[in-house]
């Protein structure tokens, strides 16, 4: 076998092994890909955060700044959540239920922003996001608000609800169920 003959063949195999090591990672791509779809489908991970336009967050920023100065409010997210958990356990209101949670969003972790759809959504409760930046203004990220007079709550009273589509349908399924009965 002479020395053009080798060097054929040696190109033939390499030429092999990377159509082969081309096909195997394509494969192993697909499979990758195939895992991760599912979990980006999930409704269950989704965010259901009303929308609210930037001029409104904006005008109920300096409301609130103003507003905070003066009155009691329920601040951070231990007690927040637990005053929302309570709410949505017991399903009653008093007069210190809170009534909007208001959540500077882009400032905080969205892992602990996240909560707070599903939260205010079974407490009956108003979310409002405010735009980057608040919690440096108002000086906490999270606030309770109880229902109050004034500007600031009739424009937080205007906002959207809290939806979720797949909670909404699994709270309110009328559906009944039949008791199974067994044979002996």
């Amino acid at each position: 076998m002479n020395k053009s003959n080798k060097i054929q063949k040696n190109t033939t195999k390499s030429s092999k092994f990377s159509k082969n090591s081309i096909s195997s990672i394509n494969l192993a791509e697909q499979k990758r890909k195939q895992v991760f779809r599912p979990l980006l489908d999930n409704p269950y991970s989704q965010r259901h955060w009303p929308y609210i336009a930037n001029q409104t967050q904006n005008d109920i920023l300096e409301l609130l700044r103003s507003y905070i100065k003066h009155e009691e409010y329920i601040t951070g997210f231990n007690k927040v959540v637990k005053q929302l958990e309570y709410q949505a356990q017991h399903k009653k209101f008093s007069p210190n239920s809170i009534r909007y949670v208001i959540v500077c969003k882009k400032d905080i972790n969205n892992v602990l922003a996240d909560i707070f759809p599903c939260l205010c959504f079974n407490a009956k409760v108003k979310l409002i996001q405010l735009p980057r930046n608040s919690a440096a203004k108002l000086g906490t990220s999270i606030i309770g608000l109880t229902k109050q007079e004034g500007v600031l709550f009739e424009i937080l009273d205007r906002l959207d609800d809290v939806e979720i589509p797949w909670l909404s349908n699994l709270i309110n399924n009328t559906t009944s169920y039949n008791e199974l009965k067994i044979l002996k």
